[in-house]
């Protein structure tokens, strides 16, 4: 029986590095899904196809968060939960690369023209402010505490009741 860490060098070689990467980070996002056969199915593949999380995790980023963001401005209710949900677990493992990365982009989504983007921008700041250690979230209040006023004061009822959560 082969290892996790064969398994990962042989479908990055068949499938080549961009569509492992890209399968790496679908995967990953579906270990937040809606449904919990699929985020168990998801855990079970992953756990087989990745040896080091970590530091998969550090390769396949920039692909994620662009998921993550995507789901999070989504008018889909169960992609904005997996997408909140993902950025939660990734500031928890990752808080140093994540917030640096994240928290510009959830900022600047409030000036959104979409509903969707906006109230999905509210369900991510929820996470992060839920999800990151005390010690490491005050050094992003700055852009936090105005971007949660700012929401509470959208104009869509939506919007403001996903800030009062952040």
């Amino acid at each position: 029986m082969q290892d996790s860490a064969e398994s990962a060098k042989i479908l990055a070689s068949v499938l080549g590095e961009d569509k492992y990467d890209s399968v790496l980070s679908a995967l990953y996002l579906t270990r937040s899904d809606t449904v919990r056969a699929v985020q168990q199915q998801a855990l079970l593949t992953w756990k087989a196809a990745v040896h080091n999380t970590p530091a998969t995790l550090r390769k396949i980023l920039p692909l994620l968060l662009k998921r993550i963001i995507n789901c999070l401005g989504s008018s889909n209710e169960d992609k904005r939960h997996a997408g909140s949900k993902t950025l939660g677990d990734l500031v928890q493992k990752l808080p140093d690369m994540i917030l640096p990365t994240i928290v510009p982009i959830i900022v600047n989504g409030l000036k959104n023209d979409s509903v969707d983007t906006r109230l999905g921008v509210c369900l991510g700041l929820a996470e992060i402010v839920k999800s990151s250690r005390r010690h490491v979230l005050g050094s992003y209040l700055d852009h936090i505490i105005p971007s949660v006023r700012l929401a509470l004061c959208d104009t869509e009822e939506e919007v403001r009741e996903a800030a009062t959560i952040a």
